[in-house]
């Protein structure tokens, strides 16, 4: 067999094989940018849901502190529901609950105001 034929025993796929190999691998930079950028859109929506999520239960207002409700996905949609699991967490622990002040703890402002005992400007006037 001459020099510069090739023996048809021998494998001559080295090239194909090479090529196929990097784009099973996906080392495409293109995909890995891809990847990255699906990733960091994923981790968005997810604080996003869970910040909406703290804002549903602050609005109820039955928590002193809406980040004690633990995230749930499944409650961030339905109000009744989320308000039934915020109830139920208040029962099983009372001291989350907001505090509600009622009575009177005489600080409020009164109907009547009491003229000052001492009245400077008629002592100021009589003085002249």
């Amino acid at each position: 067999m001459p020099p510069d034929e090739e023996d048809p025993t021998e494998d001559s796929t080295e090239d194909d094989s090479t090529e196929t190999d990097s784009e099973d691998t996906g080392e495409d930079p293109r995909i890995a940018e891809l990847e990255a950028a699906l990733a960091a859109s994923n981790a968005q929506v997810e604080a996003l849901g869970q910040a909406l999520f703290t804002y549903q239960v602050s609005d109820l207002g039955l928590l002193a502190d809406p980040a004690a409700m633990p995230y749930s996905p499944d409650l961030a949609g339905n109000p009744d529901a989320l308000k039934a699991a915020v109830l139920a967490l208040i029962a099983s622990q009372p001291d989350l609950g907001r505090i509600v002040v009622t009575g009177d703890v005489d600080q409020d402002a009164r109907d009547e105001v009491q003229p000052p005992a001492t009245n400077l400007l008629a002592i100021m006037k009589e003085m002249l």
